[in-house]
């Protein structure tokens, strides 16, 4: 986890990478006997629960989360047992803020006692000794350790991933078109790819060590690639990445929807986002363009959309959108075609589909 780049900070790493290796000679021994503290660890296995906490302010989570779910991955497949904590009492105190347009709460100013106490709970109820969160959540997590070592004279530790950026400062995980959500009814599986695919050329290393399962060694030899083979280095990434997510299978409808809008090839639009109209929608003066490509996720807002038309980045099939106010109508049908692609740039499309 080191050598991939997963850690920033930790109360007490030694111990605790003593803590794992004894766990994992205690799960291979033949003993059958736990050992005297197992009760602490997790479930009697000899195995380290470790557990990590999301906010459920949303119907997905994104690309910002992935790092610490994989880390809960790598845990769990050295033998280890993950707990994902889904914070319903955030949730509620976000949900109440909203509704009364109020400013902090006194749950907000006590968060991190609540978030402590989450923590000896789940060490009394399910073993956890070990709690992950990104780099900002690192005060609310040493109060959980010492409130354990206070009240039930455990031994708990806290590990911190690094806020992760893209080579040029960027917070990583955000697109023109908004958040990289995890759930392909928000994004889909094609524009999953495309945003690992389009990753620049001095983050590729460091993310195929982060957010792919290949063995380091593999990783390093490309660390000499150059020129096009860098772009096979970010295929190769935009391939584990999504697999990992979505199962190996869709690789096959990206790599037709790819090969048939940019190689040439036959062209198929499976793996696209697509939004749905009726006849009723585009008759009369039609649907304004700008909002279609807000809602297949090619613009983050109509300002934005109208902004990409007027550099000449939007394309409607192969011909290019002058009009900032231009509307899609009946007549965009007129082949027979129940469906037309959208455009935004070199490699980003969505479809939209004539019900």
């Amino acid at each position: 986890m080191r050598d991939r780049g997963f850690l920033h900070q930790c109360t007490d790493l030694v111990a605790l990478d003593d803590l794992l290796a004894d766990a994992e000679m205690s799960s291979s021994s033949s003993s059958p006997s736990p050992s005297p503290s197992s009760s602490s660890r997790g479930d009697g296995s000899g195995a380290i629960s470790a557990y990590l906490g999301f906010d459920a302010t949303a119907d997905s989570l994104h690309v910002g989360s992935l790092l610490q779910i994989m880390i809960l991955r790598h845990l769990q497949k050295s033998g280890h047992r993950p707990i994902v904590l889904v914070g319903g009492g955030t949730s509620k105190s976000v949900r109440q803020r909203l509704s009364r347009e109020a400013p902090f709460t006194f749950l907000e100013f006590n968060y991190m006692i609540l978030q402590a106490y989450d923590f000896l709970e789940l060490n009394r109820r399910h073993g956890a000794v070990l709690q992950l969160g990104g780099s900002d959540q690192w005060g609310n997590m040493i109060s959980g350790v010492e409130l354990g070592r206070r009240v039930d004279s455990v031994r708990l530790y806290a590990l911190t991933a690094p806020l992760i950026t893209t080579s040029d400062g960027k917070k990583m995980g955000k697109t023109a078109g908004g958040a990289v959500w995890l759930n392909p009814d928000r994004l889909s599986e094609y524009d999953y790819w495309q945003f690992w695919r389009n990753t620049d050329d001095g983050d590729v290393i460091r993310f195929l060590k982060l957010f792919t399962e290949l063995p380091l060694e593999e990783i390093r030899a490309m660390e000499g690639w150059t020129g096009a083979d860098v772009n096979r280095a970010k295929v190769v990434l935009a391939d584990e990445a999504t697999a990992l997510l979505h199962g190996r299978e869709c690789l096959r409808s990206i790599r037709d929807t790819v090969n048939g809008m940019f190689g040439g090839g036959a062209a198929s639009t499976e793996g696209l986002n697509r939004v749905y109209v009726n006849e009723d929608d585009v008759g009369g003066d039609g649907v304004r363009i700008a909002d279609l490509f807000v809602r297949l996720g090619l613009a983050s807002s109509k300002k934005e959309a109208k902004r990409l038309i007027s550099g000449g980045g939007a394309k409607l099939g192969e011909t290019k959108i002058a009009d900032e106010n231009a509307a899609l109508g009946m007549d965009a049908f007129a082949d027979g075609s129940r469906e037309v692609t959208l455009r935004a740039g070199k490699k980003r499309a969505g479809v939209v589909e004539l019900k």
